[in-house]
């Protein structure tokens, strides 16, 4: 029989004043997520459920455990992040390692102050006649103001598309455009992560 691997997530007290302290576990039944910690925890199971080589660990349950001290708008590709440098760190065997980035399209006007952005400007704009920037790892306010919203985890390869969340209006060339400033930037958070543990082990 294969591995049974949960994941569970939690908001600290402090990371959020319209949150409060709220552990998941899967098997316990006195405890009730909100929609959206729901849906973070089901994007990382998915994500990870083809990754992680669990016919090696029969009758064996994985469980990760993610803790958010403060979501500044990139809360899906952090968890992402985050639980491939934990299940490494843990010697889970897995296909590859999974890396995330997010992006949005944010209006010029509100695409300021940011660590990444990429210029781009779509032949057809039927929704928003105002050109756009592609914001990469955007903060909670450029979301808000965003009119396209994307996450997408790559393996380490980073050929091979394993999971995508897409919100919003956008074009095919847009989206194509979203895919490769991802795959840049995972390349990136990738090297991170290596240097990550090597600096570990």
């Amino acid at each position: 029989s294969l591995a049974v691997w949960y994941a569970s997530h939690s908001m600290i007290a402090w990371s959020s004043p319209s949150t409060r302290p709220l552990t998941l576990t899967r098997h316990t039944h006195a405890v009730h997520p909100s929609p959206e910690l729901s849906d973070i925890e089901a994007f990382v199971r998915g994500t990870f459920s083809e990754a992680i080589l669990r016919s090696l660990h029969p009758r064996t349950q994985i469980e990760i455990t993610m803790q958010v001290l403060e979501d500044d708008g990139a809360i899906l590709s952090t968890a992402i992040n985050a639980t491939t440098l934990a299940l490494v760190n843990a010697g889970i065997p897995m296909r590859a390692m999974v890396v995330a980035c997010s992006a949005a399209f944010v209006p010029q006007r509100g695409a300021a102050a940011l660590s990444a952005v990429s210029p781009f400007s779509s032949a057809a704009k039927p929704h928003d006649e105002e050109e756009s920037l592609l914001v990469l790892n955007p903060t909670l306010e450029q979301r808000a103001a965003a009119r396209a919203c994307f996450t997408i985890a790559f393996d380490s390869s980073l050929r091979d598309i394993l999971a995508t969340r897409c919100s919003g209006s956008f074009s095919e060339h847009e989206l194509a455009h979203t895919i490769e400033s991802c795959r840049e930037q995972c390349s990136e958070i990738l090297t991170f992560i290596r240097q990550t543990l090597d600096a570990i082990e």
